[in-house]
């Protein structure tokens, strides 16, 4: 049965989405404090599920518009491609420029406070191992392959700045494959067993890319792709109620845990939080969609707080490393800080960055974000006219 039918809800405009986007910003933030603030308290620390989190957000959304705009902007037009491509280049691109032309400028400040947050924990951090500040470098080469966010194809790039940018350079893979694959799909009478084919031969190839490349980071699409589809897959059970889809958006989030699975218990627990996290996505979604979401759980999604979160999550995201490296090169100017415990550390830390991130979230999503958006739109809107 094809996919191409009218949708019967408006996911683009679901509350949830932003609440799961709030939530995905601050847990980075709060699991890279404990990180660098050297405190063991809490036995699970891994942000990179709530990358993987973002990323299903990421295909959720982009169905959804897609979706949305499937007679005035066709996918499978060159028209539709265009606006897609300046749609996302200007949502994302501007504000990473500026985090990138911040981190150049105060580069010698952050190696400084990363080795002071490093040689607090040196079990943890290991000379010459994949973090260690020395890796990190600026050369011509490197600036051009960031600005064109070619750089997550390259192990000897994807970690190569003090920014978390390599999930972006996976965003902008994905965003450059999306108008295929959403193609490629909605023409299949069996278009649930197409998303599985996708994802099953991109785990495969990233299970080789992951062997013979050695990428210190997973910035090929090939290593996160399932995540992404499981998120379109999402979208197109909330839109259509295919049962067939919510099987294999489910399916998709154990696909990449089962092929490299070992029996320790953090690697059971990294495997669960995904498939986790998509069923409450469905819960809620749901549930906003029959308008039967509990109203205190309503309050809290439509809240002032998660809707301001949201906004500023990819500020937030982007900006946040800045005020860890700030801590750690207070940390090292300062005997009073240095020789705090490590929990008093953190707290030191998390404070720091949550009153920085966020205000610079703020700052940069209405000095930099909306106008730029705007602009994108106009230069979207020129364009296609002239088409």
């Amino acid at each position: 049965m094809s996919m191409d039918r009218t949708p019967t809800t408006r996911l683009h405009e679901y509350r949830f989405i932003k609440f799961f986007r709030a939530a995905a910003a601050a847990w980075v933030v709060v699991g890279h404090c404990l990180i660098w603030g050297g405190w063991h308290g809490l036995p699970y620390r891994n942000t990179k599920s709530a990358v993987d989190l973002f990323m299903m957000i990421s295909g959720c959304l982009m169905v959804a518009n897609a979706n949305r705009r499937a007679l005035s902007e066709p996918l499978g037009s060159f028209r539709g491609c265009l606006s897609f491509y300046l749609r996302r280049y200007f949502r994302i691109a501007p504000v990473y420029y500026l985090a990138l032309a911040i981190s150049m400028i105060f580069v010698a400040q952050s190696i400084e406070g990363t080795l002071s947050l490093q040689s607090l924990d040196p079990a943890v951090w290991p000379a010459g191992g994949k973090y260690d500040p020395s890796h990190f470098r600026y050369s011509l080469e490197g600036v051009i392959l960031h600005v064109t966010f070619l750089f997550g194809l390259f192990p000897k790039w994807s970690l190569s700045s003090m920014l978390p940018d390599w999930s972006l350079s996976l965003e902008m893979q994905f965003y450059a494959a999306f108008p295929f694959i959403y193609t490629f799909v909605r023409k299949a009478r069996l278009p649930v067993a197409r998303y599985w084919f996708v994802g099953t031969l991109s785990v495969g190839a990233g299970y080789l890319a992951e062997h013979y490349a050695n990428f210190p980071e997973p910035s090929l699409l090939f290593l996160k792709l399932h995540f992404f589809l499981a998120g379109m897959l999402l979208a197109e059970y909330l839109e259509s109620g295919r049962p067939g889809a919510l099987a294999a958006a489910f399916a998709l989030t154990l696909l990449d845990a089962i092929v490299r699975w070992n029996f320790t218990l953090m690697h059971v627990i990294h495997a669960a939080i995904a498939p986790s996290i998509l069923g409450c996505m469905v819960l809620l979604g749901q549930l906003e969609a029959q308008q039967r979401t509990p109203k205190f759980l309503a309050r809290v999604i439509g809240s002032r707080v998660v809707n301001f979160a949201s906004d500023v999550s990819y500020g937030v995201y982007l900006f946040h490393g800045f005020f860890i490296c700030l801590c750690g090169y207070l940390i090292a100017r300062s005997q009073w800080l240095h020789d705090l415990g490590s929990f008093s550390r953190f707290m030191f830390i998390l404070t720091i960055t949550l009153v920085g991130a966020y205000l610079c979230g703020a700052i940069v999503h209405r000095t930099v974000e909306l106008p730029f958006i705007r602009i994108g739109k106009r230069v979207m809107g020129n364009l296609i006219r002239r088409q």
